[in-house]
Formats: structure tokens, sequence, C-alpha cells
């Protein structure tokens, strides 16, 4: 770091744009402000991620924006940058790899810039850090604590569930009673946005479901608007016993009701990460992804993994159109899983 920012006023983090990221960044950014505690500790994030960065103790205050969509979303960005630079911030971490996130920190004028050497954007910061595979091979939630590195010496803080607001909990609660659930219940998460190659093969979720409700267990389904047709068919496939919130919650929600689950059995999502962050214990299935560098955070979690010499690919779709990373993973090797911590 360049002379003069050793006491830095201001910090400006640019958060990650998805919910896992963001959440696997949340040790680095404790580690930061351990770093400078005086310093004013701002984040600047797409919505509705603020909701959650509003959550982190170590956050001063949170800057959320809309991303329009074409050509316009570059304007916007344009004006939200040199909007910040009457802010004075003395640092700006970009979290992301993207060029635009570095791009806004340029147009805001802030003089130390860091981040990684990604999409040609070296040139818009003052610490550009090189991305290389060793760097891609670590818990992702390291590889954001190496860009806090290059400000400092500073360990990695140990995970902490995260506080879920009072007002969400009694929500929460509401919601689950007016279900009929009275005790415990597993959640599902059978989608993932980034698509299809993450995924767990429907039917097996619908077994799954099926032999847990045998054993007096509620089933409770997680997921986004876009995967609604999905969950809505494996809640019905499912039967009594099983209940579709896909779509029906603000991220705060979701962390609440993940927070009252006895377990959630989901793809490599940002689900997944949520219930880890509030202390929910978790059956995480991967098959395209690599659970060494973005299995849960914190303890007592069941990682399911068999790889394959294709596998991880990393890939939407599968390449080879027979997805065998989540065809070797059975019903039977989920259920004793979920039983086994149950």
């Amino acid at each position: 770091m360049k002379k003069g920012c050793d006491l830095p006023g201001k910090i400006l983090v640019k958060g990650p744009n998805w919910l896992g990221d963001a959440l696997l960044s949340f040790p680095a950014v404790s580690a930061l402000k351990a770093l400078f505690p005086a310093s004013r500790l701002e984040v600047l994030t797409r919505r509705p991620l603020d909701d959650l960065w509003g959550l982190h103790p170590a956050v001063d205050q949170v800057i959320g924006y809309q991303v329009p969509s074409g050509i316009r979303r570059v304007g916007m960005e344009f004006l939200l940058g040199r909007g910040l630079r009457k802010e004075g911030f003395d640092i700006y971490l970009a979290l992301p790899r993207s060029f635009s996130s570095a791009l806004i920190g340029f147009w805001a004028g802030i003089p130390e810039r860091v981040g990684y050497s990604s999409e040609g954007r070296g040139w818009l910061l003052t610490e550009s850090v090189p991305r290389d595979d060793g760097v891609l091979r670590i818990h992702r939630s390291d590889y954001y604590m190496h860009l806090i590195r290059r400000l400092g010496e500073v360990s990695k803080p140990p995970s902490v569930p995260l506080e879920v607001p009072e007002e969400e909990r009694r929500w929460a609660e509401r919601t689950i009673r007016s279900l009929g659930i009275e005790g415990d219940f597993v959640g599902f998460n059978p989608g993932a946005i980034y698509g299809e190659a993450k995924c767990w093969f429907p039917e097996r979720f619908v077994e799954l479901g099926k032999r847990l409700i045998k054993e007096g267990i509620k089933v409770v389904i997680f997921g986004t608007l876009p995967e609604k047709e999905l969950n809505e068919r494996i809640s019905q496939e499912i039967g009594e016993g099983c209940f579709d919130l896909t779509g029906r919650t603000t991220i705060r929600q979701l962390l609440a009701l993940l927070e009252r689950a006895r377990l959630l059995v989901t793809n490599d999502t940002g689900t997944m990460h949520a219930a880890a962050a509030v202390g929910t214990r978790v059956v995480a299935i991967f098959g395209s992804t690599d659970p060494a560098v973005t299995s849960p955070l914190g303890e007592g979690h069941r990682v399911i993994y068999h790889r394959l010499p294709c596998s991880p690919c990393l890939k939407r779709t599968c390449p080879y159109g027979h997805h065998r990373c989540m065809e070797v993973v059975t019903v039977e090797e989920v259920s004793e899983a979920v039983l086994e911590m149950l």
C-alpha cells in the first residue's frame, strides 16, 4: 500500500454480485475492519444484497444501487462513480473480478484502488494483484482475504453466525406456523441460478423428500422465482408434508427461515452459504464445482462430492451431456447423511 494511506479515513468495498460470493467475502471485510478499526468502512453493492450487507457488524454504511439493462448500465456506473468523488474515500477494494467494478473506483477518483488483475482491468487499479492458478484453487473466502493482505498483515477471523433481526425471526415463526409445522423441518434447495450442471436431479429430491416425510420430518423448499416451476413440481410430487416457499422471501426472511431449519439439503448455491452463515448445518451436493473452493464455511456440514475426470468443469450445463457427476450421487447416500445429522 502506498505511503499516506496507512491510516485511511474512509474505505469503500465493492461487494460481490452474488449472494454466495458476498457471504464468502464477509470474513475478509471483518479482517479489513480489524486492520483499520478507526476507519469508516462502507460497502457498495447491487440491490437486493444491500439488505444482506446491512447485517455485517463491521460495515458502517451500505450503498445499494440497481443495475439497468443494456447500454444504460455504462452510463449509470459512470454517474455512480462520479457521484462517489465527493465522499472522500481513501481506499477502494474491488472484490468482484469484473471490469466495471474496477472502473467505478477509477471514475470515483479514489487514490488507492486494490483488486485482482482480471478482465484487462489492471490499469484501472493502483494495486493490481495477479489472479494466477494458485489463487484460483484456494477457497473463495481465502481468495478475498488475499486481497486484504495486500493492505497489511491480518489473520482470517473465525466464522461467527450472522445475527438475524428479531423482526424477521418473528416473521419466520409466523410463516412456519401458518404451514402447520410445529417442530423441526428440513430445507431443500433443488435449483441453482448459475445453471443445471450444479443441480442434483429433481426426481432424487422427490424420493429423498418422501423418505423424510415417512420418518415424520416436514420439508420446506426454497428457491428464487426462475426456479418456481421446478420447485412446484418437486413439492407436488413429494406430496403432503412438503411446503414450497420459492420466491416468497426477502434475503433477510430467507436467513430467518434457514436459521429455523434443522438442516438444509442443497446444491452449491447462495442459499447453501446463507444457511451456513446463520449456523444451520447443510448437506451440500457438489458436481460441476469444486468444494475445495466453494464449500460452506463453519463446522458440522456434510459435503457429498465424487471427483471424476470431468469434474469440476465449472460449466452451466454438462459439456458431455451425461451429467455423471450428479448421476453418481444416490438417494441412499444423501438420505444416510441427512438422517445421521438429524
